[in-house]
This record gives structure tokens, C-alpha cells and sequence, in this order.
């Protein structure tokens, strides 16, 4: 189906972004398509230049009349987005206590700090408090230059 009335309802920060809004609302009955963003936009030149980048800015499109049906369902999806897989697990807002790798110190961190990184109170070190997205790698010696 072609769009008649194509109406701006998303700017996708990346064509990645772009593709997977696009793919979202035409799985739900709604037709679109992606552009590059308005001339306006930081890196509308790079087109012209020749150049394309999986960074550049893009509208995505839908029809006129769909355009509430759109925003509907982008909505949801940005709530379900942005909360965790175990959003059943009830939150503890109790405070986290976490040990420093230096100094062995226990220090108390707020139940907001968890999944960063604070400085140890003792030491002064760099520490990780609660539970951390990313494994502790190992990526080996770094070699010196010179």
C-alpha cells in the first residue's frame, strides 16, 4: 500500500533505529518507511556528500489517518522498552552493600546506585555496586610503549 498523506511520527537516531520502528508498525497493520532526517539535521550532509552512515538521523512515515494508531503503539513499546525483563520482580529500595576490590572495604550505597560504578569512601578506588550488566573480562596485560 502506498502512503498518500505521509506524516512524520518518529525521528530514529539511526537507521538500525529507523529499521526496527518501521518493522514494528508494519507488523501491526500500520504502513511506513523511513527517510533521511531534514536538511536541518547534523548529518544531512554526509548524503550529499556521498557518504551514508548507519548513524544517520531518519524519519520514519506513516499515513495520515494512521498517525494515531502510531503513536499509540510506539508508545506502549517505549514503556515496555524501557522496563527490565524481571519488571515482575518486586524493587528493593533497601540500601547495597558492597565490597571494594582494593581495600576489602564494605561500604553502603544507595538502592539507586546499583548497576554503577562509585568510589570507594575508604580508598578512593573505583568499585562496582550490586549487580552489573557487563562480566568481569579479562583482557590481558597492557603493553607499554616506548
Amino acid at each position: 500500500m502506498e502512503i498518500q498523506q505521509p506524516t512524520l511520527v518518529y525521528t530514529a537516531e539511526s537507521t538500525v533505529e529507523a529499521q526496527t520502528v518501521v518493522q514494528l508498525l508494519k507488523d501491526n497493520g500500520i504502513p511506513s518507511y523511513a527517510q533521511e532526517a531534514a536538511e536541518g539535521s547534523d548529518m544531512a550532509g554526509l548524503a550529499a556528500l556521498g557518504g551514508s552512515s548507519p548513524f544517520q538521523p531518519q524519519q520514519i512515515l506513516v499515513e495520515k489517518a494512521a498517525f494515531g494508531a502510531a503513536v499509540k503503539l510506539l508508545r506502549e513499546f517505549e514503556k515496555r522498552d524501557g522496563s527490565s525483563a524481571d519488571s515482575d520482580a518486586p524493587k528493593s529500595n533497601s540500601p547495597i552493600v558492597a565490597q571494594c576490590e582494593e581495600c576489602d572495604a564494605s561500604s553502603e550505597f544507595p538502592a539507586e546506585a546499583d548497576g554503577t560504578t562509585q568510589t570507594c569512601p575508604k580508598c578512593q578506588a573505583f568499585m562496582d555496586v550490586g549487580s552489573l550488566d557487563w562480566g568481569d573480562e579479562d583482557f590481558g596485560e597492557v603493553a607499554e610503549s616506548g
